[in-house]
């Protein structure tokens, strides 16, 4: 009987399911590392207002640096780990990945992209989020929408060489106003585009034009005559 459970761990199956396995409990701790970080910047009485799950969290971070997670996960788990598993073997992957924070994550620079994650959303939390409880940027949309700005300004942050909660402050300071409790943006995917849009108009990232037949609404929830 011991011989028979030995050979059983012998076999590749028993090591692919562990390999497998330690992939998942680990992505699981990467995912609730990030939401106990959102819930210590939103602090314990902040936190109770919003209704974000951890998926959306792991979904937005992962966003920075990879395009494709899965694949990422299934080359990875294609390699031996006595032949030497480590990030940089994704440089060897056939597809490119223009995901911002590519080369950071590939060099195990995590700490830069925890800090930049980090004051960006310390930055949001005393701009964006200190109006009204009910606010779709404090939601799942909101949220979703925030990530998709990150992933728009952090390469400029980086080549600035200034990641620091200041910057993102004088940022985002243009974005106080904008009601982002009002009907016009919807807990769906439209609604997640539509506050990607006020941000990024607001910022100037994008022009009047690009704003097509909602233009009076976004005229109206974000004051873009005076931009």
């Amino acid at each position: 009987m011991k011989e028979k459970i030995i050979n059983i761990f012998k076999t590749s199956t028993f090591k692919q399911t562990l390999i497998t396995s330690s992939g998942t409990i680990l992505s699981g701790i990467f995912g609730l590392v990030y939401y106990i970080l959102s819930a210590r910047i939103l602090e314990p009485v902040g936190f109770g207002v919003f209704s974000v799950s951890t998926a959306t969290i792991v979904e937005g971070v992962l966003s920075l640096f990879t395009n494709n997670p899965r694949r990422d996960r299934d080359y990875m788990h294609s390699i031996k780990i006595e032949m030497g598993r480590e990030r940089k073997n994704l440089r060897n992957f056939v597809y490119s990945d223009n995901s911002p924070l590519r080369e950071y994550y590939l060099n195990c620079n995590d700490l830069i992209i925890y800090t930049l994650v980090k004051n960006y959303f310390n930055a949001v939390s005393e701009t964006l989020w200190i109006n009204d409880d009910r606010s779709y940027i404090r939601k799942t949309v909101g949220i979703q929408a925030l990530f998709d700005l990150l992933r728009k300004i952090c390469t400029t942050a980086l080549n600035s060489k200034d990641i620091t909660k200041e910057y993102f402050l004088e940022l985002l300071t243009p974005c106080k106003k904008i009601n982002f409790s009002d009907n016009f943006i919807q807990a769906s995917g439209k609604g997640r585009q539509r506050i990607r849009n006020c941000l990024e108009y607001k910022l100037k990232l994008k022009s009047k034009e690009d704003l097509k037949s909602e233009i009076a609404d976004y005229i109206r929830l974000c004051d873009l005559e005076n931009i």
